[in-house]
């Protein structure tokens, strides 16, 4: 108890280490979630990717939206969405992680449900589709030769498979274990460099890798991926430790947890959803600011490999939670800024020990 209050007091302070300071967690530990809002046409993402820059982003996961991008069989993918997102990252040296999930109806198993799972073969052949166009070797970097290139080489497979919203067919460990097999075939013949990340698991996501494993799991993903959605910001680690006991448990106690959302949305009395952790915009700051130096701190002892706050953009309206959830809301023709992008600015910039950020994530301005 003692040891969190004095965690909480140090991101309190006003100060924050030189540029020149040792940094305290690596290049690319604080990312973010680029999804809903950010994907908006009429928004000029170029600058939104900057302001990301200069409040200390400096990874982003994104979602790539297989049903948009391929919703007939017979035609190419239309990459145009995703091709923006690389390409304002890689403008920002941003190191890109993409999270590859909604199968279309003509590679669903359960063509009837938007959430079904995927017939793994084909969606193993969709994912050599995206790493040829942004990996290592990739068709998007020779058609934007001015842009140092940073390919994709961490591929998350699906999204949060123990709850329907996302995977149709429960329980969900059997045929998820199948779709590992096959996405790790495919990503590895295709890229033999790339990282397989398993979906992120929320809620009781230590009891879900377990199943995992007992479906015959282990060895298939390079990372492991986490949703620790709790009221308290200390029991992010709790969660990230009860997740370690049964890697280690399982063989898998030295590959790192990448924590691909966190968040606290501020939808307290605004949303139809009771999850138990939506806040007031007042309370999201505070939650914010109170966990970064608790996960920077655990860095080390816990794996931690990066920590991503989901999201940057909402909408801030509707009966879904995390409509709420971003640093940043849309308001009628402006974009605001909540209280928790200023918690997060401050307190990610003192972890990096920066005082302010440049146009890239390489230095401090």
């Amino acid at each position: 108890m003692r040891r969190t209050a004095a965690l909480i007091a140090l991101a309190c302070l006003s100060f924050a280490p030189s540029a020149g300071a040792a940094l305290r967690v690596p290049a690319g530990f604080f990312g973010m979630t680029v999804e809903g809002a950010l994907f908006r046409a009429d928004l000029d993402q170029r600058k939104q990717f900057g302001l990301m820059t200069r409040v200390g982003v400096e990874s982003v996961i994104t979602e790539v939206n297989w049903n948009f991008l391929q919703p007939q069989e017979d035609v190419a993918p239309d990459f145009t969405r995703t091709d923006r997102v690389v390409l304002n990252a890689a403008r920002r040296g941003m190191r890109i992680m993409a999270n590859v999930l909604y199968a279309p109806p003509w590679a669903a198993t359960n063509p009837s449900s938007a959430a079904s799972p995927p017939e793994p073969t084909k969606y193993a052949t969709f994912l050599r589709a995206l790493i040829q166009r942004y990996g290592p070797e990739g068709s998007f970097w020779g058609e934007h030769p001015g842009v140092t290139p940073r390919p994709i080489r961490d591929w998350q497979v699906w999204n949060e498979p123990p709850s329907k919203g996302f995977w149709s067919e429960q329980p969900f460990q059997k045929e998820y274990v199948e779709l590992l097999k096959a996405a790790r075939f495919g990503i590895k013949v295709t890229d033999p460099g790339a990282r397989v990340v398993l979906a992120g698991l929320t809620f009781r996501s230590w009891e879900d890798i377990a199943k995992i494993y007992k479906a015959g799991g282990q060895g298939l993903f390079d990372a492991v991926s986490l949703h620790p959605y709790t009221r308290d910001p200390a029991d992010v680690k709790t969660i990230i430790k009860l997740v370690r006991e049964q890697m280690g448990r399982n063989g898998d106690g030295k590959l790192p947890v990448l924590i691909t959302e966190l968040s606290w949305p501020s939808a307290k009395g605004k949303s139809k959803d009771d999850y138990g952790y939506e806040v007031t915009p007042a309370q999201q700051a505070v939650k914010l600011r109170q966990v970064l130096p608790l996960l920077a701190e655990a860095r080390k002892r816990l794996r931690i490999e990066r920590v991503y706050w989901h999201s940057w953009l909402s909408i801030d309206r509707g009966r879904f939670s995390f409509d709420y959830s971003g640093l940043r809301t849309i308001a009628g023709s402006e974009i605001r800024d909540k209280p928790a992008l200023a918690a997060y600015r401050k307190g990610v910039l003192a972890l990096e020990g920066c005082t302010r950020k440049g146009a890239t994530v390489k230095r401090c301005g």
